[in-house]
């Protein structure tokens, strides 16, 4: 395999497992999977293989599988990827209280995954790009866990 290849190769391996993990997380599992999306089993398996070079998913394929789910994991890490944040559109109607908290406990949590992650890094001999990687993936969550607490706050607006 060329460098280019590899390159390629090893910047889709978070795709790729987004891939598979949105399958095998799935309850009722690939089996269940494959049928609601008109697959044979065995197909869709192969499709989300890490070891499997030619039979991959097809973008359609996985919209399909993303909507079916509703795991939306193979989109965020090809947003990531690409430089790009992907947040959803929530329900505007008025949170409750508990709701608006509970967001905002969240956001505050995933901050502190960011700091854990720079944290652990700068423990370390050397920053390597799993802690780049990690500390970027902790970013994004965060990021999103904001929006949506400020997104859902609008619904408070009068």
């Amino acid at each position: 395999m060329n460098r280019e290849g590899y390159l390629m190769k090893s910047v889709l391996n978070a795709v790729n497992e987004a891939a598979y993990r949105t399958v095998h997380d799935y309850p009722g599992g690939g089996i269940k999977l494959a049928n609601r999306m008109g697959l044979q089993p065995r197909v869709l398996l192969n499709k989300v293989n890490p070891d499997q070079r030619h039979n991959k998913l097809s973008l359609e394929e996985s919209v399909t599988l993303q909507r079916i789910t509703g795991d939306a994991r193979i989109l965020h890490e090809i947003a990531r990827l690409l430089g790009y944040i992907v947040i959803k559109i929530e329900n505007p109607s008025s949170p409750s209280d508990t709701e608006l908290l509970t967001l905002y406990c969240r956001w505050n949590a995933e901050t502190g995954d960011i700091h854990r992650a720079i944290a652990d890094a700068f423990d370390a001999p050397t920053l390597t790009p799993q802690h780049q990687t990690t500390i970027e993936k902790q970013f994004h969550a965060a990021t999103t866990a904001g929006f949506v607490c400020v997104q859902r706050m609008g619904g408070l607006v009068q």
